[in-house]
């Protein structure tokens, strides 16, 4: 979740006070969920910043005036899927009415840390009670590659990471390339307390309140599930263990998205078979694209239905000989999508274990990504914005 404190000039020249994004980030520093930004921009230059993927906004200094309104009016509608939290000082009945009507999360009269954090909280516990009680879609997507080095970690993390761009939607990514895995490395900085050896130990006692602990939450609506484990415990799982647990995930999330690497075994073979959505993952060169057919080969053996795979390019070489077309024809499959050669953007994400959305997201790489993911499963809905109004009123935007 990413937060936007902007306290506005004006205040700032009236008082010294200052909010330290730190000092709020140091009491979510055991969870990767929250990324706090601390600016100082006027209400007309904050318009563009707000395209970055923010959350909320915590707008501190605004004036009991139309002025404001009016401005403040301006950048809700252009940004229905941020959640606005205002302070206002002794803010006026007419005001907090019209706050009312354009749906701003909430009006605080002073912006202590401790109150800004309450509302951070009550937001991620809104959204958590949303995923909990709602329908799941019950998919699982199985993500390989045709060799190794074609990149399936790198793209089941930030497809994943796309997928949890549509808010209402509850997603777990699990590292199947044990006992090494790999998505931690495109994902996150902190290591998971526990792997996927943990989780099927525990799963005859494993429920929504277990799981939730275990994960690791990436986002609210992103979870992971890493594959780095002790070799020795991974030895010991049996093969319908890791198929029960994947139909256990299958339940309790709306997208369970697999990543098996370049793995080919038995198990493997029985999870995509009963997998909803299959990416194979190629790149411009030529034993990975023999690779690719002999896979295409052995999924048609057993009677794996061709028509949920979906064949991915990645241009990971740059080798323009090897076009889509060529892969197409040779492959008698056609390519969906077409992931762009920026080595500099693989770099950053790799030095820095950050998905290319968090690092990158006007870069080639994460629009091929975000295009692809919009085109297999429709336009991804960012508009969930829970009002925080309840303490006056009682009332619920959810559905809205």
């Amino acid at each position: 979740m990413k937060i936007l404190i902007n306290t506005l000039p004006s205040k700032t020249k009236k008082s010294n006070k200052k909010f330290m994004s730190m000092e709020i980030e140091k009491k979510f520093r055991d969870t990767d969920e929250i990324e706090i930004i601390e600016t100082n921009f006027d209400l007309k230059a904050i318009d563009s910043y707000l395209k970055d993927q923010i959350d909320i906004i915590f707008l501190l200094g605004c004036e009991n005036n139309e002025s404001d309104l009016i401005d403040i009016s301006d950048l809700r509608k252009k940004h229905n899927n941020i959640s606005f939290v205002l302070e206002v000082k002794k803010p006026s009945t007419s005001f907090l009415l019209k706050c009312f009507e354009l749906k701003i999360e909430d009006v605080i009269s002073d912006a202590k840390s401790n109150i800004i954090e309450k509302k951070i909280r009550e937001k991620i516990k809104q959204h958590e009670s949303f995923l909990l009680n709602k329908p799941h879609e019950k998919k699982i997507i199985s993500v390989l590659s045709s060799k190794g080095g074609d990149g399936s970690s790198f793209i089941a993390t930030n497809f994943s990471y796309a997928l949890s761009l549509d808010k209402r939607k509850k997603i777990v990514l699990v590292d199947m390339t044990f006992p090494i895995g790999n998505c931690e490395m495109y994902l996150t900085e902190t290591d998971a307390k526990f792997n996927i050896s943990d989780f099927i130990d525990s799963m005859d006692r494993i429920d929504n309140v277990l799981l939730d602990s275990m994960v690791q939450k990436i986002k609210v609506n992103l979870h992971f599930i890493s594959g780095n484990a002790d070799f020795k415990k991974i030895a010991n799982i049996q093969n319908d263990e890791i198929i029960t647990f994947v139909e256990l995930l299958k339940d309790l999330y709306d997208y369970v998205v697999l990543d098996f690497g370049s793995g080919f075994d038995p198990t493997t073979l029985n999870i995509i078979s009963e997998s909803d959505d299959i990416l194979l993952i190629t790149s411009d060169n030529i034993l990975s694209i023999r690779n690719a057919a002999k896979k295409l080969s052995v999924l048609e053996s057993f009677n794996i239905s061709i028509d949920k795979l979906s064949l991915i390019k990645n241009n990971i070489y740059n080798n323009s000989q090897i076009t889509k077309k060529i892969i197409s024809e040779g492959l008698n499959h056609d390519i969906v999508a077409e992931i762009s050669h920026e080595p500099e953007v693989l770099f950053e994400s790799l030095s820095l274990k950050k998905s290319v959305f968090e690092l990158k997201n006007k870069s080639l790489i994460s629009k091929n990504l975000l295009t692809f993911t919009q085109s297999f499963f429709g336009s991804l809905e960012k508009n969930m914005s829970p009002s925080l109004w309840n303490d006056i009123f009682k009332i619920n935007f959810f559905d809205k």
